[in-house]
């Protein structure tokens, strides 16, 4: 049996037809603890994505902009045309400044990348393969820089050790002590994904 809680908070329980609805409602209520924590967190997530503006602002790096702060004639546009121009915007400074970042932390660090590509992905902020390829999500422009950070060590840690072990999260702590604050923070957005 398994259970799980919803994007809008409704309750999920998967079992076996045969298992009796009375074994079921004892396991939701045995669970119920767990599931209000889920579902805190799940308006915290809710409550923190209504903070933000997609069709009428800019967010760069976690600062909050206004379009006329990239063109002043965005603000004569229609709905549909400002929104593509905003596409625009995330464009151009995620294929300037997000591998600006990922070559600083690479200098920094001194750990090893052979390249730096921009993704769209729906699942995930980056990725980091066998040949120290990093992928980083272009997505990654809306957050704050020291999530950005973040994110390209956890990836060029993976040159370290192709894994989630003690031993990885050992080494990302090592390039990046409040790991975990940033990590949690950066849950928070994935709205985004």
């Amino acid at each position: 049996m398994s259970l799980s809680v919803g994007s809008d908070g409704e309750i999920i329980v998967r079992a076996p037809k045969t298992y009796p609805d009375e074994k079921i409602a004892k396991f939701v209520e045995e669970k119920s603890g767990w599931i209000e924590r889920q579902r805190n967190k799940l308006s915290k997530v809710k409550a923190f994505e209504q903070q933000f503006d997609f069709e009428n602002k800019i967010y760069i790096l976690g600062e909050e902009c206004s379009p006329a702060q990239f063109d002043m004639s965005m603000l004569t546009l229609n709905k549909d045309e400002l929104k593509k121009e905003i596409e625009k915007v995330y464009e151009v400074y995620s294929n300037e400044v997000l591998p600006e970042i990922a070559k600083e932390v690479i200098d920094k660090t001194g750990l090893k990348c052979n390249s730096i590509k921009l993704t769209k992905s729906k699942r995930v902020w980056g990725s980091f393969d066998r040949q120290y390829n990093m992928k980083l999500n272009h997505k990654l422009i809306v957050l704050p820089r020291e999530i950005v950070v973040y994110v390209v060590i956890h990836e060029l840690c993976h040159g370290l050790q192709l894994n989630h072990s003690p031993k990885f999260w050992a080494n990302v702590k090592s390039f990046c002590p409040n790991y975990k604050k940033l990590r949690n923070a950066l849950k928070m957005y994935a709205f985004l994904l």
